[in-house]
């Protein structure tokens, strides 16, 4: 890359690949590149992407619950935490359901904090 160039590209793990292996591929061939990786994930869409086919039904419909969306988070940062060094930042877009009372808002947000400050001391 030139300098004053871009410095990375910023997908979702559905548009890095279909699988883990896939994800992995794309991720390695970025990082060859010289560039960053910036990855999308959301907690109501299966893969975070913007054009996602992955989402699942439990998690596009209306009745979903906080659990459910932690769940979809955590796993998507353990698929965020296999693609390596090359991923510099995370963008969650989605996350949680405008349809939450306060009570269940607030426990969402409180559990998505925890996680995700604990993927970050798992992740340095």
């Amino acid at each position: 890359r030139k300098s004053g160039s871009f410095q990375g590209i910023e997908l979702s793990l559905s548009e890095l690949g279909r699988d883990a292996t896939e994800q992995r591929e794309s991720a390695d061939a970025i990082k060859t590149a010289g560039l960053h990786l910036i990855v999308n994930v959301s907690s109501s869409f299966g893969g975070g992407g913007r054009n996602s086919s992955s989402k699942s039904s439990s998690n596009s419909t209306l009745d979903t619950t906080p659990a459910d969306h932690i769940k979809t988070f955590e796993s998507q940062l353990a698929s965020v935490s296999a693609l390596g060094d090359v991923v510099t930042h995370i963008n969650c877009h989605n996350s949680g359901n405008e349809r939450w009372d306060v009570t269940m808002a607030s426990n969402y947000l409180s559990d998505v904090l925890s996680t995700s400050a604990q993927y970050l001391e798992d992740n340095p």
